[in-house]
């Protein structure tokens, strides 16, 4: 018999514990469409590995895994899922395990082939499982068994997932710095207008760890979308995280060094106040004053009107001729403003994220563009030294 098995709530995998009990079993493969029948279940105590054979044995007849790429087998490496299973549940030391370091290397190699076959066919959760659970225990057991990180790099670039080893080992620097292809579209704008050079501009990038949880969607969203791998529910999930914690990020800065922008406060607080005609202090400020305090705020608000298209009822096809025409500008105003316009978007699920990647790239890459101009700009003002870059 199959089990089928209604779940009213998302299960979340303890990774903690690489054992699962029957109903934690039963309930992990129905969340990933895996069939699974009595004869796959007849232990109280199921080993988590077990989840990734079935499914294998599953499409085994069907165009879901490149079986050249993942040979030797899965069988021919269940004695090693079985001890690192036992190490993961403390009944093995790390010096009792008994196969050898070249087994284990082969064996971190075959885990890096499954995870780019599960990740290319967007089996997402078992892809996470494998990697914390599995591929995460195998690099220790290999460095420990005298393998050079070198050759675990190495054996990790040809899949394009080098954040694998980099993530666990805290070498997120050294990733960025392999992926900054993906940050270098607002380099030109501080190499050009504050003297910064491309690697100053990576490091006040990449020094930041608040930055990387951003850091590391960005480079997702890009390998990703742009094969059509997301829906658009994810792709609007993703960019509004970013986006609302780099709305926070900017007013918990700004709040920070409050007395270093105190003009442009006053000065703001006096214009709304003007407009209001009633008092407006920082306290009601919402983000478009805070943008306007990092920007020229004469040039901020002489942009605006000209975002208004009110002759477009599509707030789709508004938006992106919003981004089209801040696209073609050349002033930090323009990164703010696209911001800001995604942002109120984005929180009005107004943005067509799907149609938006399908239609112009360009369009997804300067959203991107201004999140990366923004956490460097950021970054720039613990330098106060220079302190005409912000006023």
């Amino acid at each position: 018999m199959f089990y089928e098995v209604d779940i009213k709530d998302e299960f979340y995998l303890n990774l903690k514990h690489p054992y699962l009990g029957k109903k934690q079993f039963i309930e992990i493969a129905k969340l990933n469409n895996i069939k699974i029948t009595d004869l796959d279940i007849k232990d109280e105590s199921l080993p988590m590995w077990k989840l990734f054979q079935i499914q294998l044995k599953q499409y085994s007849n069907q165009v879901f895994l490149n079986t050249t790429r993942l040979k030797p087998d899965f069988k021919d490496y269940i004695n090693c899922f079985e001890e690192v299973t036992m190490f993961l549940n403390n009944n093995l030391s790390i010096d009792e395990l008994s196969i050898n370091s070249q087994r284990y290397k082969d064996f971190f190699q075959y885990l890096i082939n499954l995870h780019y076959e599960l990740k290319q066919h967007q089996q997402y959760k078992l892809m996470w499982n494998l990697e914390h659970t599995y591929i995460r225990t195998v690099i220790d057991i290999c460095l420990e068994n005298s393998i050079e990180y070198s050759t675990l790099e190495e054996l990790t670039r040809h899949r394009q997932i080098p954040y694998l080893y980099t993530i666990y080992r805290g070498n997120d620097f050294k990733y960025f710095e392999s992926q900054s292809h993906y940050f270098s579209g607002v380099i030109n704008y501080f190499e050009k207008y504050k003297n910064l050079s491309k690697d100053k501009c990576f490091e006040l990038l990449f020094s930041n760890k608040k930055y990387y949880d951003t850091l590391h969607t960005i480079i997702e969203l890009n390998e990703q979308t742009f094969k059509n791998r997301y829906k658009d529910y994810i792709l609007t999930s993703l960019v509004r995280g970013i986006v609302l914690n780099i709305e926070e990020l900017i007013k918990n800065k700004i709040k920070d060094n409050k007395d270093f922008f105190e003009e442009k406060i006053k000065l703001i607080e006096e214009k709304e106040s003007e407009k209001r005609k009633k008092d407006f202090k920082f306290k009601y400020f919402d983000l478009e004053h805070y943008l306007q305090i990092l920007s020229d705020v004469e040039k901020f608000k002489k942009i605006q009107p000209k975002l208004e298209f009110s002759n477009e009822i599509d707030k789709h096809k508004r938006y992106s001729k919003q981004i089209n025409f801040l696209s073609g500008l050349q002033c930090k105003e323009k990164y703010f403003l696209i911001f800001q316009k995604t942002r109120n978007y984005v929180a009005h699920n107004h943005i067509d994220f799907q149609q938006l990647f399908n239609d112009n790239a360009e369009k997804v890459s300067s959203i991107l563009d201004s999140i990366i101009f923004i956490l460097i700009y950021l970054e720039m003002l613990k330098n106060k030294a220079d302190t005409t870059q912000y006023r």
